[in-house]
């Protein structure tokens, strides 16, 4: 869990960028701030923190769901799937944790599955409260936040590319001591071996940003 007088609200979350900036404005509300800079954080916000909770298996995200009852109106008659059963995604599922420990597959918002009830699916979750985030979490997203929306609120690019200075010699070393080697992204394409993938997209849209 985060220390206490950890940020814990995402008012917190763009008060921080705000002050990585140097700037003197502070948000009272981020959710329903109508000036320019606020209208700019909350338009990025809510993917940013999506894309950095997809990043690892955060400790922190992992889940547990039971889910009771498959879906009876799924008709497998045809032998389309190789799976008997299909339940319903979680709300908050955002990728698997460990898809080697069931045999199952995902597709779009079901799983297939040869279970009959009570099905156990681990997996990572998605969440927008902040105090549920570790600080290795918020660090990552607090940077990542202030780097996409940099240039359209400061338009300095030399603070750009110090805040990518700064997270690539003391946010990222921290955010990687979390993961083991054999941790996996949720595309199944990449496996975690001591260093992100090569091929994640930057937090201006280039390729790089966690190499």
């Amino acid at each position: 869990m985060p220390p206490a007088n950890w940020p814990s609200t995402l008012t917190e979350l763009a008060n921080d960028v705000m002050d990585l900036y140097g700037e003197d404005q502070l948000f009272t509300d981020i959710l329903t701030d109508t000036t320019d800079n606020g209208k700019i954080l909350r338009r990025m916000m809510y993917r940013i923190i999506r894309e950095c909770q997809a990043e690892f298996v955060w400790p922190e995200l992992r889940a547990l769901a039971t889910i009771a009852d498959p879906d009876a109106g799924f008709d497998n008659s045809g032998g389309e799937y190789p799976f008997t059963y299909r339940y319903d995604l979680p709300e908050d599922y955002l990728r698997p944790y460990n898809e080697h420990l069931y045999e199952y597959e995902i597709i779009g918002q079901y799983i297939y599955a040869n279970v009959a009830e009570n099905l156990d699916f681990h997996y990572i979750k998605y969440t927008e409260t902040v105090s549920d985030w570790s600080p290795q979490l918020y660090q990552v997203i607090l940077y990542k936040l202030a780097h996409a929306s940099c240039l359209q609120i400061t338009q300095a690019q030399q603070l750009k590319n110090d805040i990518y200075a700064e997270f690539k010699s003391d946010v990222l070393p921290n955010a990687k001591r979390i993961k083991s080697s054999s941790q996996k992204y949720p595309n199944k394409r990449h496996r975690i071996q001591g260093n992100y993938s090569k091929s994640r997209r930057n937090f201006s849209g280039e390729s790089g940003f966690f190499r």
